[in-house]
């Protein structure tokens, strides 16, 4: 899809990979030959707009974080927030949801998230 081996080529590798457990966390889709979408996301670069966050900010990250490459975010951040006021907080047992167990579910809400935003937020109103 992005130009670097023919369609049969990388089909092929798909075909070699499509049965392990990992490969609907991928998000390839199982038959090249049928799709003719886009992956324009995939070159979305964040810092220009995180520049212009003047806001205070409150980031969560999980600590097994399977989509967003969790150092690299937080270090754009710093590099290029435009706000002082900005707080990172790791979640313990949390993927990218800020659930325990990558669960998709609003009782498997992480009580470290909402402990960490509760606090977070009753800082800002007492400044």
């Amino acid at each position: 899809m992005r130009g670097h081996i023919d369609r049969e080529a990388a089909q092929a590798i798909i075909d070699r990979h499509a049965d392990q457990p990992w490969f609907p966390l991928v998000y390839v889709p199982r038959d090249l030959y049928g799709y003719s979408g886009t992956w324009d996301d995939m070159d979305y670069d964040p810092e220009p707009v995180i520049a212009q966050v003047r806001c205070p900010t409150l980031l969560f990250y999980g600590e097994a974080d399977e989509w967003t490459p969790a150092e690299d975010s937080i270090a754009v951040w710093r590099r290029a927030a435009g706000t002082s006021d900005l707080t990172l907080h790791r979640l313990a047992g949390c993927t990218h949801l800020p659930t325990t167990g990558g669960a998709d579910a609003l009782e498997s809400i992480s009580s470290d998230y909402s402990s960490a935003m509760l606090a977070w937020v009753q800082d800002r109103i007492n400044r």
